[in-house]
């Protein structure tokens, strides 16, 4: 079926069902993980797609696609956060991996390797209730604070480099102005007509010496990239994408 969810923030709430003439607007209800538990249809205001909280704990139920018994069920696809059902393989794809909720472990290795641990098909450390693995990867609360202790890492020796070209450049600068005033200064005890446009032009062959200079140190820094790998990492923690963001693709 055509269905778009409508997000608060990482929270599943409203579902648009239908095509775009004859699309209808349900409310959606998720448990503390953003896993939706039922739908309910706005109009009979009466709940007409029920996944239950205290089925089996890895998502081995099956979801009550008519629990207001009217005789027409409703399939709604969505699964534990980042999950969709796949009705020809039986499994939840997750991004990266897909999910045997019968077995309760992924069907592929952790393509992270041991980040997450030494079982690289566990789902969220066996503890289904407590965690969420959005993208199949590693689940939610390690996979933040590996997040930010990465890019906060990575910050720190990008500040000292940062800081360390600071001072280098500022005493090249400095004592290229230094030598350039010497230069100048003797040029007024000298009655040699050259030896101010010399003086100008030796300043500028030591300016554009320096300018290369620096220019190689940033690069021996590793401070040429003006968006340092760190950064985007942390930004990418900071809006959620890295830990557990849902894709916001239509469900199919």
């Amino acid at each position: 079926p055509i269905q778009q969810a409508i997000w608060l923030d990482d929270l599943p709430v409203g579902l648009l069902a239908g095509a775009t003439t004859n699309q209808k607007l349900h409310y959606l209800q998720p448990d503390h993980l953003g896993t939706p538990r039922a739908v309910i249809d706005t109009t009979a205001n009466t709940a007409i797609w029920r996944w239950d909280l205290e089925g089996e704990a890895f998502g081995n139920t099956i979801p009550n696609q008519d629990p207001d018994s009217n005789g027409t069920a409703f399939v709604m696809n969505m699964r534990f956060p980042g999950q969709r059902y796949d009705s020809a393989s039986g499994l939840n794809y997750n991004y990266f991996r897909n999910y045997e909720a019968g077995a309760g472990r992924y069907a592929e290795s952790d393509p992270l390797g041991l980040m997450a641990g030494p079982t690289t098909y566990t789902y969220v450390a066996s503890a289904p209730f407590a965690y969420s693995d959005r993208y199949g990867l590693f689940w939610g609360q390690l996979a933040q604070a590996a997040c930010e202790f990465v890019s906060g890492v990575g910050g720190y020796w990008h500040r000292r480099k940062e800081n360390h070209y600071s001072d280098y450049s500022r005493s090249r600068l400095g004592s290229a102005k230094r030598m350039c005033d010497n230069v100048y200064l003797a040029c007024k005890n000298s009655d040699s007509p050259s030896c101010v446009p010399d003086a100008i032009k030796y300043c500028e062959e030591e300016r554009m010496a320096v300018e290369c200079d620096l220019a190689q140190e940033r690069k021996d820094l590793g401070l040429v990239d003006p968006f340092p790998w760190w950064d985007i990492l942390g930004e990418l923690c900071n809006i959620g994408m890295i830990r557990t963001k849902t894709p916001r693709d239509p469900i199919p």
